[in-house]
């Protein structure tokens, strides 16, 4: 990454939502927790392996879906993690993860204007998703608008 400053990477564990539909099996919440063990240690490929078993197990498990955006941004294959974020956030736009990834997505790409939004979107979603907070206060500051990084770092606090 060109700019030098951090970015909120956060990996996400199944959580439970109301769908509607059947709960999760299990198994693929394991795989989609070890998985992120694997991801959390670099080893890319184990963590693609899980997470691809994981939605074997159930297509829209959203998490899984997300935590396999990641792989594929971390391997720089960023159109690939575009397709599989974007699919998340359709299948279920009420989680936050997948907006706050395509801001890191739209960071890593060098477009502050973009990430600012979907961090926005994700913090539509949660107000109190700190990880989105922080990264819409960095852009916001590096970008000069001083004011507004004060206020959502004023309110990262609270919410941290």
């Amino acid at each position: 990454m060109r700019s030098g400053y951090p970015l909120a990477l956060v990996f996400v564990l199944a959580l439970p939502a109301c769908t509607g539909s059947a709960p999760l099996p299990p198994k693929a919440l394991d795989l989609n927790r070890t998985g992120v063990e694997a991801l959390q240690e670099g080893d890319l490929e184990t963590a693609d392996a899980r997470f691809s078993l994981a939605l074997e197990y159930n297509p829209r498990f959203v998490e899984a879906l997300t935590n396999m955006g990641l792989v594929e941004m971390q391997r720089g294959n960023f159109d690939r993690a575009r397709q599989l974020l974007s699919r998340a956030e359709r299948l279920n736009p009420d989680i936050a993860q997948p907006h706050h990834d395509l801001g890191v997505l739209a960071e890593r790409e060098n477009r502050p204007d973009l990430a600012a939004r979907r961090y926005r979107d994700a913090l539509e979603v949660d107000p109190g998703f700190a990880p989105s907070r922080a990264n819409l206060a960095r852009v916001l500051f590096h970008a000069g608008m001083l004011q507004r990084a004060r206020i959502q770092f004023k309110r990262l606090v609270e919410v941290a």
